[in-house]
This record gives C-alpha cells, structure tokens and sequence, in this order.
C-alpha cells in the first residue's frame, strides 16, 4: 500500500481508504498527545516555533493569513 499524501498540499489524492487512516490516527494521536504534553515535547515545540520564526518565507505565509 503506498500513500500518495503529501503533508505540503493539503489537496492531494489519497488512494488509502478512509477506515485505514481513522485506525492509523486512532492507534498515533494518544501518543502524539503524550509526547507533547511531556517536558521534552514541550522543548522540542518551543525550538520548533523558534527555528519557523527564523524563516523569512514562513514568517511571510504566516502574514498572508492575518
């Protein structure tokens, strides 16, 4: 099986059904939750905004949505 989704356009063709992707969240989103409510994932968020401020073509994105 091979997911043609690409995170960058949001409108991209999915050829997975859509029961396959709602198990694959169920199974992910707890411990993606964990993690960013632990200490580290707090940090690792925190460095994350830092370096997307630092980026000139995501601060002008950012812009053009207000």
């Amino acid at each position: 099986m091979q997911i043609k989704y690409t995170f960058r356009d949001r409108s991209a063709e999915c050829d997975v059904p859509k029961y396959v992707l709602q198990a694959i969240v169920d199974d992910m989103l707890p411990d993606i939750r964990e993690f960013f409510e632990s200490e580290e994932g707090k940090r690792e968020f925190e460095e994350w905004k830092k370096q997307r401020e630092n980026k000139p073509a995501v601060k002008e994105k950012e812009r053009k949505k207000e």
